[in-house]
């Protein structure tokens, strides 16, 4: 390992953390020293693959891959040159100082297939890392706060049954306001929907899921009728919530090189892990609460944003 290691950190609880044991940075630092895209490493007994190459930095649990943390290198310090006493060479003369640095260029966006397992996508859809479909709607800006959206059971009503990719309906009357007020706050509105379609094998099965889905998203969008990124995993990867994989991508290929304030943004959803009360059955899963806490946004049920803190 370099005599000026770099400390590697992860993403907990909205903020960078130093992994506190010193032989899982040594294991990383050593590893990137030696240019290897990714290590495996154990963290309090839990075996983690952790990528060191490339825009988006991850670990990733071995024996569950859609358990994933975001990860960065902290560069170390520039050592101060010393003299051959080893006392610091005399600072240099002062010279004028040179104009800023110009803002960092975003990441550059890899190239989107126009077929999933080669089925061809509507119009409009393209597909990342052979399983993130991906919808940009009117052309969605790059801002600071982002408004997230899952769709099944929280802004749309939609059917199990069948292959009708017109059967569905606003969860709530007043969404469209909602989401349009959103808009004109600055807010980037993003649906992220889970679809799982790896279990399909024939072509006219995942040729018809994926008409079911996208026409479902895409009309959903157009009666919405605001600039809107879609974001829809359709494999048990790393872009399937509640991993982070689809959210990463997007800020670092579909936000325009602006920093997301996660503070300031949100996620609403109804996988929230919810006990039955009365008339409504449990939830299936918490897989959106526990994907906003990876993220490090605010959680809200849809019920509590739709029906409290955005009433009709």
């Amino acid at each position: 390992m370099s005599s000026a290691a770099g400390t590697w950190q992860v993403l907990l609880g909205g903020s960078f953390k130093d992994y506190d044991d010193y032989t899982v940075q040594q294991a990383l630092e050593a590893a990137y020293d030696r240019g290897e895209a990714s290590v495996d490493v154990t963290v309090r007994g839990t075996v983690y693959e952790v990528t060191l190459q490339g825009a988006q930095l991850q670990q990733r649990q071995k024996n569950d891959p859609t358990r994933t943390r975001q990860v960065r290198r902290v560069p170390p310090p520039s050592a101060a040159k010393r003299s051959a006493d080893g006392e610091p060479d005399a600072a240099p003369p002062a010279k004028m100082a040179a104009p800023p640095p110009a803002a960092a260029a975003p990441a550059p966006t890899p190239p989107r297939a126009t077929s999933l397992r080669g089925v061809a996508c509507p119009p409009g859809w393209g597909v990342v890392g052979g399983s993130l479909l991906v919808l940009e709607f009117q052309d969605p800006k790059p801002a600071a706060k982002v408004a997230a959206f899952d769709f099944d059971g929280c802004v749309a009503r939609t059917s199990l049954q069948g292959s009708d990719p017109n059967a569905w309906s606003m969860m709530f009357s007043h969404v469209p306001a909602v989401l349009q007020r959103l808009h004109a706050d600055g807010f980037k509105v993003v649906i992220v929907s889970n679809e799982s379609m790896d279990r399909l094998v024939k072509p006219d099965a995942i040729a018809n899921a994926i008409k079911k889905k996208t026409g479902r998203l895409h009309a959903f969008v157009r009666a919405v009728d605001v600039p809107t990124l879609v974001l829809c995993a359709t494999a048990k990867d790393s872009y399937r919530k509640p991993a982070t994989g689809a959210w990463d991508w997007m800020a670092a290929h579909a936000n325009g090189g602006v920093a997301i304030d996660r503070a300031a943004s949100l996620f609403v959803g109804d996988a929230a892990g919810r006990a039955a009360t009365g008339d409504r059955p449990k939830d299936f899963s918490d897989s959106d609460r526990v994907f906003a806490a990876n993220v490090g946004v605010p959680f809200h049920t849809e019920t509590a944003f739709f029906t409290q803190l955005h009433k009709a």
